[in-house]
């Protein structure tokens, strides 16, 4: 009997063929990546405690006190805290963490605790007959694979550090120039002293310097024959008094649109000013054109649905109100609406300011021409 023979095409050889390289390979490949993961472990464990020995050695050498009168090199809870600051996703144990003091290299530890007392509870550092006490800070890491391989199961990390204890630290520099000095110019005094005007208005009044007539002098020559008088003129200047307003609010153009416009003003005063009253008045080509609400700021200060009589409105608000108090350097806006589509013409706003401190009143006045789209 014979048996049919069964072919297998190429490309099913060619993928078993891979399936078994790859089954081959990916042992390997895996215990690579393991590696680099656990190299990466052990690097960032190593710097963590490295690191952390510095902080601590650092913070008890600083120089001063925690503001107790207890210095940076006794401080052992902030000692450990500095170090627990270094150690970064890595805590150690306060077992593991070990504070010596000694006199400076090679020399013999003068205690390898904190603080650096004595029984009798005297500080060992810092003495008349010793320059130069150091802080150590020694620290201990174990260091364990994620997982065991071939009984490898870590190592311990050391990492040691030392630090002069500053106390007073000298700055040495050289001092600074002398300072020229000015030496004083004449002072002209046949004219008048210029003196700094300030940026912004003054409450204060201005002060003008004006020419007078000459007003005759008498000076004596004495002569054999007398006493002689020759009259020389000179010219004095008297102070004249400008008074400063203290009320002051300006406006640019009016904005216009299809039911309304605005008109937006500045308080150019130093106090509070507050907005008392208002004259309106607009094109009488349209009669159905009346003015319904007066808005600051889009608060409504004056409100008639029913419209008032064109062309024409005088409003007056009575007493004291923050929506229409202006500050000074500061703006706000105006709003007239009408019932209905204003008409082109003349559009005249009058309104009269007055200042929160002194009563004073001021007004202010624009009239723009507008045209319908």
């Amino acid at each position: 009997m014979i048996k049919p023979k069964i072919k297998i095409s190429k490309s099913i050889r060619e993928y078993a063929q891979t399936m078994v390289e790859f089954a081959l390979v990916f042992p390997f490949i895996l215990l690579i990546t393991y590696g680099i993961m656990e190299f990466g472990r052990m690097v960032f464990i190593y710097t963590a405690v490295t690191g952390a020995s510095r902080e601590g050695a650092r913070y008890g050498a600083a120089a001063g006190d925690i503001g107790d009168g207890t210095p940076y090199y006794a401080d052992c809870t902030g000692i450990l805290a500095a170090i627990q600051r270094g150690a970064i996703l890595n805590p150690i144990n306060e077992s593991d963490i070990s504070i010596w003091y000694d006199r400076g290299p090679n020399t013999t530890h003068i205690r390898n605790a904190c603080p650096p007392d004595d029984a009798n509870g005297k500080d060992l550092i810092l003495s008349d007959e010793y320059v130069g006490d150091r802080i150590g800070v020694h620290l201990v890491a174990h260091y364990s694979p994620i997982i065991e391989f071939l009984g490898f199961n870590g190592f311990d990390i050391n990492s040691e550090n030392a630090r002069t204890i500053l106390v007073n630290v000298d700055v040495v520099g050289t001092p600074l120039p002398p300072a020229p000095t000015r030496t004083p110019k004449p002072t002209n005094t046949t004219g008048p002293t210029p003196t700094n005007t300030p940026k912004h208005p003054t409450k204060t009044p201005t002060i003008t310097l004006t020419p007078t007539a000459p007003t005759p002098t008498k000076t004596f020559t004495r002569t054999p024959g007398g006493p002689t008088d020759t009259p020389t003129p000179t010219t004095t200047q008297t102070p004249t008094v400008t008074p400063t307003p203290f009320c002051i609010v300006t406006g640019g153009g009016f904005e216009f649109h299809l039911t309304s416009f605005r008109w937006t003003l500045t308080n150019l005063s130093t106090d509070n000013v507050l907005l008392e009253s208002s004259a309106i008045v607009w094109p009488t080509s349209i009669p159905s054109a009346k003015l319904t609400e007066v808005d600051v700021n889009a608060n409504r200060v004056w409100m008639d649905s029913s419209g008032s009589d064109p062309p024409e409105k005088y409003i007056y608000w009575p007493g004291s109100d923050p929506t229409r108090e202006l500050s000074p350097g500061r703006s706000h806006t105006l709003t007239f609406a009408y019932l209905n589509n204003i008409p082109t013409g003349d559009y005249t706003v009058t309104l009269l300011y007055r200042n929160l401190r002194n009563d004073q009143t001021c007004s202010v006045s624009n009239t723009t021409h507008y045209t319908q789209p």
